[in-house]
Order: C-alpha cells, then structure tokens, then sequence
C-alpha cells in the first residue's frame, strides 16, 4: 500500500494521506468546469437578490415604525393639549365597520380626566 503511516496507495503518501490521490479530484471540474463557473455564478446572483429584498424589507418596515411613531406622537400631543384646553378628543374608529364610535359625553370625559390623571 505504499508506506508511511496510515496514507500511501491511492490516498496519497505521507500521514493521514497529504498527496491528492482520490481524495483530491473534484468529478466536476472535467470537461464541464463551465458548468461549475455557471453554478456559482446563479448562485451569487440568487444570494445578491435575496440580500437586496431582505434590505428592502428591512427599510420598509423601519419606514412603517417611523410613520407609526409619529402617528402615536400627533395622538398623544393632541391628548396633551386637550387634557389644559378642554378640547373633545379624537373620535375613536370601531374596527369592524370603520365608522367613528359616539363621542362620550362631557360627564365621562370629566370622569376619564381625573382617572387619567390619578394613573399618572
């Protein structure tokens, strides 16, 4: 088998087997090495286009938080400003039909004052 310890023969020489032997060759690096250059080629491109979707992704939903944030923020100075000038608050949407829910009356808009205010 060729010698040396546990190589030699068709694994190569040397320990554990450092010439090229069997072990070396790639099948597909014959006649078609063109088909190995395509297939990393497709590949990078696929791996290029997902990296850019995910980056799109990723920059629409930061967009969408940010809108969100300011949304939130317009609805809590509007609450703040209300709460010193006595301003009716926002009308509330019901989810299901899309319509504005009745505005409380100002007996509960006193009530929801002082329990908002008690929370804080």
């Amino acid at each position: 088998y060729g010698g040396g310890m546990y190589g030699g023969g068709m694994y190569g020489g040397g320990m554990y087997g450092n010439g090229m032997g069997m072990m070396g060759m790639n099948p597909m690096m014959g006649d078609m090495g063109w088909l190995g250059a395509m297939h990393q080629t497709v590949g990078s491109l696929g791996q290029m286009s997902e990296l850019l979707g995910m980056n799109a992704e990723a920059m629409q939903y930061a967009f969408g938080s940010f809108a969100h944030f300011l949304e939130r923020i317009g609805g809590a100075a509007h609450e703040v400003f209300g709460f010193f000038t006595g301003a009716p608050p926002m009308p509330q949407i019901d989810p299901q039909t899309g319509q504005p829910l009745p505005l409380p009356s100002p007996e509960e808009i006193k009530a929801e004052r002082r329990r908002r205010l008690i929370r804080w």
